[in-house]
């Protein structure tokens, strides 16, 4: 984990987390290696994480009427993604593939349970998204 804390930490929104939270983030997360063409996880699925591209490049993507697939976004290091799903409890509402090998940092949905956690996370993410 150590080596990818810089590319984790290189993100406005977690930059701006106050430093205990930014390692109590730390302590939380574990990694998971995915190969090219695996899936990380499908639209529909229960929201069970937060994740953070440690190395690799992921396509957020959905299928079309037609069957087409649509790319919405390419993500690379230091992408955080999946915070919606920790807050309103709705499934996942796109599928997600490695388009490399991946390495991505995973905090379990339950770690946004602890009032201390849940709080100042919720304030950068508001941060984040008044950006857009």
């Amino acid at each position: 984990m150590e080596k990818f804390k810089p590319v984790l930490a290189s993100s406005t929104w977690f930059g701006a987390l106050p430093p205990y939270l930014q390692e109590a983030m730390f302590d939380k997360m574990r990694l998971k290696h995915l190969k090219a063409g695996q899936q990380l996880h499908a639209k529909g699925e229960d929201g069970v994480g937060f994740y953070g591209v440690c190395e690799g490049r992921l396509r957020v993507v959905t299928v079309g009427v037609d069957g087409r697939e649509m790319l919405f976004a390419l993500l690379g290091p230091g992408t955080w993604f999946g915070e919606i799903s920790m807050f309103d409890d709705l499934p996942r509402t796109h599928d997600n593939f490695c388009e490399t090998n991946c390495t991505v940092a995973i905090i379990q949905k339950n770690a946004f349970k602890v009032p201390a956690f849940y709080s100042p996370f919720m304030h950068a993410s508001a941060q984040r998204f008044s950006v857009y």
